[in-house]
């Protein structure tokens, strides 16, 4: 009697996989695999398929796409700390791309992420935030001139604002102001020092010190409008946008300081 041979069983990820590189040879394309299954939504397969293109040391051009793309899907998959290292290796593997200045700036997307949603430590426990925070900053050091650099650090100014964080919030603000005052995020930095002054005045009673702080931070606003308006756009929206909510918060600081200094 004939014996059989035993038919080979895959995993339905890999049978999908090897479809789908079948069909990328078919094309000789051997990024298509990890481009349909990413617009798929299946991001496990593609960064697989997107590690094989690597692995098999594919043309420079075609290796360099298959990272970028790799990165961008671990990305998509929520997956923010993966994504930050693998933009890292980007950089550090392809320092004459034409899409540096887009990995840096991805590079610090994903480390402000993973601050949002906190790292993953042993045995899938949060770590908290304190690794992306630590990942931007880095960035924000290492890349402190590219063109969306005083975003990221205006935007982790509103991180700890939004986390109530109200000192850490102003430093960061502060520094915004400090080495991007020719920027359009120096109107948002310096009305913010101002809000977060109003913040720890109320969560400290009688404690009349950040209300003269936020006092100073909107009166400047203030005198300096006009200069505000003719940093680069879009500051002046942001300068007209503001200007009622300042004299409305520098009034109600106003009253409060009278408040916190009488005696009665």
């Amino acid at each position: 009697m004939a014996i059989l041979p035993r038919a080979r069983y895959y995993s339905p990820m890999l049978s999908a996989l090897l479809g789908t590189l079948c069909l990328a040879v078919l094309a000789q394309d051997p990024l298509t695999p990890g481009r349909t299954l990413r617009d798929q939504g299946r991001f496990e397969e593609a960064i697989e398929a997107y590690s094989l293109v690597l692995a098999a040391g594919k043309d420079v051009p075609t290796r360099e796409t298959a990272h970028f793309e790799r990165a961008d899907t671990y990305f998509r998959a929520a997956r923010f700390e993966e994504s930050h290292q693998d933009y890292e290796a980007f950089l550090l593997r392809f320092p004459q791309s034409e899409r540096l200045v887009a990995a840096k700036q991805r590079l610090m997307e994903a480390a402000l992420e993973l601050a949002k949603a906190g790292a993953t430590g042993y045995l899938g426990i949060p770590t908290g935030s304190g690794l992306g925070i630590s990942h931007l900053r880095d960035a924000l050091r290492r890349y402190p001139r590219e063109e969306f650099s005083s975003d990221f650090a205006q935007r982790l100014g509103k991180f700890f604002y939004e986390r109530a964080e109200y000192d850490q919030a102003s430093e960061e603000f502060a520094r915004v102001l400090e080495l991007y005052g020719d920027s359009a995020d120096a109107v948002l930095a310096l009305y913010m020092l101002g809000r977060c002054a109003e913040m720890r005045f109320d969560a400290v009673d009688y404690d009349a010190k950040p209300l003269r702080e936020a006092r100073r931070h909107y009166e400047r606003f203030l005198d300096e409008s006009e200069k505000l308006r003719r940093l680069p756009d879009p500051a002046r929206g942001w300068v007209d946008r503001l200007l009622p909510a300042v004299k409305e918060r520098l009034g109600g600081v106003y009253l409060n300081v009278e408040k916190a200094d009488s005696p009665f």
